[in-house]
């Protein structure tokens, strides 16, 4: 008698359980267990820009160089760099007509929206690195870093620093224009 209740008991679970299974049907287990990205987080990780010195958040050190090491979507940058704008930049971006703030989304493009409107541009890079000069608290290793430096960005933002016939032209064409007569070199610069 025991042992047929005992088997009764074990048949009510099992059609019990049978019963809830068919109420509560299981989920299947989740295969991608990555988070998803979030903009707010992101926010978080980028280093504050003191609204003055665009060039060095925008190319030196803090914004790509945060953003690239933590993986953020390449196509999220603008939307988390709107988030850091104050002063200047922010007048810069909200100047912007709704046609310039949707090409603006690239990444990119608002990068040199900003580096033109704080005059950041080729010459500048140029001028600095021509006028770099050691100081006395300087040692030669730290001018030997500024001048690769400012180098380097006049390279860069003229697309000359990894293709040495760009790079050819580029030093031949500051060689010609610093022997031109004022009036002609500032006609070629326009």
């Amino acid at each position: 008698m025991q042992a047929e209740a005992e088997r009764e008991q074990r048949q009510f679970k099992l059609r019990k359980l049978e019963l809830q299974r068919r109420e509560y049907p299981s989920v299947p287990a989740r295969r991608d267990v990555s988070p998803q990205f979030q903009i707010e987080k992101a926010i978080c990780r980028i280093p504050k820009f003191d609204g003055n010195d665009i060039e060095t958040f925008l190319i030196s050190i803090s914004f790509q160089k945060v953003a690239s090491l933590n993986n953020f979507p390449r196509d999220k940058y603008a939307a988390i760099l709107q988030a850091h704008l104050t002063g200047k930049a922010l007048r810069v971006f909200t100047e912007l007509s709704t046609d310039e703030c949707q090409h603006c989304l690239d990444y990119p493009t608002l990068k040199n929206v900003f580096l033109t409107a704080f005059a950041v541009v080729p010459e500048v890079y140029r001028q600095r690195f021509r006028a770099s000069a050691k100081t006395r608290s300087e040692t030669y290793s730290e001018f030997a870093f500024h001048l690769t430096t400012q180098f380097k960005r006049w390279c860069e933002s003229m697309n000359a620093y990894s293709d040495i016939a760009v790079m050819r032209k580029l030093t031949l064409m500051e060689q010609l224009t610093t022997h031109l007569e004022a009036g002609m070199r500032g006609w070629l610069a326009d």
